[in-house]
């Protein structure tokens, strides 16, 4: 039995939280740096392709790497892991701010920083599932998403205002991942073990029987991630587009203004995710799944039928409360069946397709708006979630159909 006070228990959870917005440190906390280091570095060939490629290496360091970590956690004790993932983000992401003369050598603690963030990633979710079964798992993943809702605004305001005065010092917001450490060494436990002969047993049996539904989740990650990064790739340039069309005013295609609204839909799903435990009760996994899926169909096509400003700000935070639903459910939903021998393994290959899914989106969102423009890829991809969402209602499965007030027990 655990027999940490309650106030232990707030603390543990706080430092798990805010490991969690290791995220968006990992990658966007850094974009408002961007043109200053071009500029620094201006000598070098190719420099516009670097320092966008400086941004999105972690990302995929974490989609090669998680999996890997997934695996060593179904041997090994988790605590040790965060608190190593801790402290070299901490170190590899600050290295910027002490040694920014070298584009090669910000490149290599830009793919240690990756490999940090997924240990940190695989490690905190493993944990929390480890603490926490049925509603209070869900109400613990609602938080999560929300703190990186949240995180996701202050480190890009941050990292802006930072940026204003060096482009080097946004790498300072990665002393966060050292602060964090006193919390963890206090008030982090490590689980207590299971019987392993047991966990042996219902690994195999589950890793047999199961392949199916993991490429389903899989499935779904790669598919949240290509629609979620449609927005901060394809909004600001879908708003500029129809500003020379004259059918906006120019006022809203500021920077300043893309940002508020950007932000506004970053919050509304942050909001969506805190409360996710106390609509979801009544609810199966997979029809909450659905029903987000369906809303961002709905916002997408908002954005694609009409040239109305307002009109195109509600479709987007009509999209943001779908976002705010599937966020937490997919994680909650896989952690639903899977044994704790398993719980690594699984959030780690979970985590690699999330990161495929935003490299990929990075690469067709510019073609395909080049082929079908803006509004036609919001169109595209609002099929894509209907068809997802539809399919999800119309299949009755009751292996997948499982409501989130009921499932306490893992089996």
């Amino acid at each position: 039995m655990d027999s940490s006070s309650p106030q232990q228990h707030r603390w543990r959870d706080l430092g798990l939280l805010l490991a969690s917005t290791m995220t968006i440190m990992a990658g966007a906390t850094l974009a408002p740096a961007l043109p200053g280091m071009r500029d620094a570095f201006s000598q070098e060939p190719h420099i516009e392709f670097w320092v966008k490629f400086l941004l999105a290496v972690p990302g995929l360091c974490i989609a090669l790497s998680a999996p890997f970590f997934g695996r060593y956690l179904m041997r090994n004790a988790r605590k040790p892991l965060l608190v190593a993932g801790l402290i070299v983000c901490g170190i590899s992401g600050t290295a910027g701010y002490f040694f920014n003369d070298s584009l090669l050598f910000l490149l290599i603690t830009r793919i240690i920083l990756g490999f940090a963030v997924a240990a940190i990633m695989v490690t905190g979710m493993t944990l929390a599932a480890d603490y926490y079964q049925g509603p209070p798992l869900a109400n613990y993943m609602g938080l999560q998403a929300a703190f990186g809702g949240f995180g996701g605004v202050v480190f890009m305001a941050g990292a802006g205002l930072l940026a204003d005065t060096h482009w080097t010092n946004p790498f300072l917001i990665y002393l966060l991942a050292l602060a964090i450490l006193p919390i963890t060494f206090l008030f982090l436990t490590e689980p207590l073990p299971k019987n392993n002969s047991a966990n042996q047993t219902a690994s195999q049996s589950t890793l047999s029987t199961s392949k199916k539904m993991m490429w389903m989740f899989c499935g779904f990650a790669f598919a949240e991630m290509i629609l979620l990064y449609l927005i901060p790739l394809n909004f600001p340039f879908f708003i500029a587009q129809l500003s020379t069309q004259q059918t906006i005013n120019s006022a809203y295609t500021s920077p300043a203004a893309v940002g508020i609204i950007m932000a506004v839909w970053l919050l509304l799903a942050a909001l969506v995710s805190r409360y996710y435990a106390k609509f979801g009760q009544t609810i199966s996994f997979q029809h909450l799944q659905a029903y987000g899926l369906l809303l961002i169909g709905m916002g997408f096509t908002g954005m694609y039928l009409t040239n109305q400003y307002w009109v195109i700000v509600a479709s987007l935070l009509l999209s943001g409360i779908g976002f705010g639903i599937i966020r937490p459910n997919l994680v909650v939903w896989l952690f639903s069946f899977t044994p704790p021998a398993l719980r690594g393994l699984r959030i780690g290959t979970l985590t690699r397709w999330y990161f495929i899914g935003q490299i990929i989106c990075a690469l067709i969102a510019a073609p395909l708006a080049t082929i079908l423009g803006y509004a036609g890829s919001y169109f595209l991809f609002a099929g894509f979630a209907f068809l997802l969402g539809l399919l999800l209602i119309v299949t009755n499965s009751g292996a997948i159909n499982v409501n989130p007030a009921s499932s306490g027990q893992l089996k």
